[in-house]
């Protein structure tokens, strides 16, 4: 993933997506409710025994977890999330068979890049029904992913208007702490 720069005071580059394998953290800020993001992969292999059969499955495992990262990437654009917490992963392997699952919360953070809308190109020609049924459906997950970008944009930054300049009687944080501070010394706060 891209670098992207981060929607805060700050401005510094963060990466576009996080994936972590602990719960997400209760004092994180989140836009949106989370909801469970799944893929699954399954490749067909050789029956084997022994060493044969270890090397194959070596083999395949990093082509199983590339292709279980780029769903949960689709699965997130099309969610409009940009975060992943809680993931787990399973890989079950069988005589001919290798399933992997990846299951976790998607939840959309306003301290990273938003969520692109995920774009779906087609360059090959529509010649049957099929065609342009796929089409169809294609155009309907690409309108379920800019609803959801639009749905969890975030909010307008106090530092977005002017280089860093707040709007008429507006406060940060740190502005209302030095406030509350010369109320408590019973001092009035100095005027600017």
């Amino acid at each position: 993933a891209r670098p992207g720069r981060v929607h805060g005071p700050s401005r510094r580059h963060v990466p576009e997506l996080l994936l972590a394998t602990v719960d997400r953290p209760p004092w994180l800020p989140a836009l949106g409710e989370p909801c469970v993001i799944q893929a699954r992969v399954c490749r067909q292999k050789k029956r084997q025994q022994g060493e044969a059969h270890a090397a194959a499955v070596s083999q395949a495992l990093p082509f199983l977890e590339y292709d279980l990262h780029r769903q949960l990437q689709y699965k997130l654009q099309i969610q409009g999330k940009n975060a992943l917490f809680g993931l787990r992963v399973t890989v079950d392997v069988g005589e001919t068979l290798l399933l992997a699952v990846a299951e976790a919360t998607g939840l959309c953070l306003p301290l990273l890049p938003p969520a692109r809308p995920l774009s779906i190109r087609r360059n090959i020609d529509v010649l049957d029904d099929e065609d342009r049924y796929l089409v169809q459906l294609q155009r309907q997950i690409e309108a379920a992913s800019l609803a959801s970008a639009a749905a969890h944009a975030p909010p307008p930054s106090p530092h977005a208007n002017g280089g860093g300049m707040q709007p008429a009687g507006a406060m940060l944080p740190q502005d209302r702490a030095t406030q509350a501070g010369h109320e408590r010394r019973g001092g009035a706060p100095p005027r600017a």
